[in-house]
């Protein structure tokens, strides 16, 4: 729990700083709320999906450059951070985070697309009846092992995600060199994965039985907020603890 900790208070201790370089993403989620997601209402078309594609898209080139700014403010001094160590540090860091992702979806459809073929394809019985009958566990058990298969694609992609600070400041790391550096503290990493996943999943459910104000939008917003940046504040600590970097290449 150290690495989770760390991370915490390094956030706590910078939480001006956090404010600073991310109060976009806040209140863009708020924005999106209330301009665009009423508007997605029914069945999906295509419209709808080029919609939510772009605004994934918009959200994603956001956290970057909420991402690196963070990275940048705790790895550099003031006077290094305008030298060329940081010309391409977006689009490198977008291209990763891309690649990550894709990675990320390919996991997660491998665990769960069988799930739920198969819940699909037991129409006489409800999820927790095929739970109970053919897996032998009660639901909140089955929570909890869902909970766990969804942190399996976080914790891979987590154990490869070095590259993303060391994009920032062009330091030579890259995926397969990220994984073997994580190697000591691959359990420290499944429990943020396991923390951060859990906990986004907690808040989307509690918001979600709550009636749509403008209260409860503004608070998932500030909550995915938040969570966002403890999960680029954990990927700093990640990178202090296993590289311990050197100067830059100039």
């Amino acid at each position: 729990m150290q690495l989770f900790f760390h991370a915490l208070a390094q956030l706590i201790r910078n939480f001006w700083m956090a404010i600073v370089v991310s109060w976009m993403l806040p209140a863009a989620l708020v924005a999106m709320n209330f301009a665009v997601l009423p508007q997605l209402n029914g069945a999906p078309g295509y419209d709808t999906l080029i919609v939510v594609f772009g605004l994934a898209v918009f959200y994603l080139v956001m956290t970057v450059h909420v991402a690196v700014a963070w990275h940048r403010n705790i790895f550099l001094a003031d006077e290094a951070r305008s030298d060329k160590t940081g010309e391409g540090a977006y689009l490198r860091y977008f291209l990763w985070s891309v690649l990550l992702g894709l990675i990320g979806i390919l996991l997660s459809a491998a665990i769960f697309v069988p799930l739920i073929y198969m819940i699909l394809n037991t129409s006489d019985q409800s999820l927790w009846q095929l739970v109970g009958n053919n897996l032998g566990m009660s639901a909140g058990v089955y929570v909890i092992v869902v909970a766990l298969l969804a942190t399996i694609p976080s914790f891979v992609t987590t154990r490869l995600a070095l590259v993303l600070p060391a994009s920032t400041i062009k330091y030579p790391v890259y995926p397969l060199k990220s994984w073997v550096l994580t190697r000591q503290i691959r359990m420290p990493i499944f429990l943020c994965s396991f923390l951060l996943v859990g906990g986004l999943t907690a808040s989307n459910i509690y918001f979600g039985l709550l009636p749509t104000t403008p209260y409860t939008v503004v608070a998932e917003s500030l909550v995915a907020w938040f969570v966002t940046m403890l999960g680029i504040s954990i990927l700093t600590v990640m990178f202090e603890v296993c590289v311990a970097p050197e100067p830059a290449e100039e």
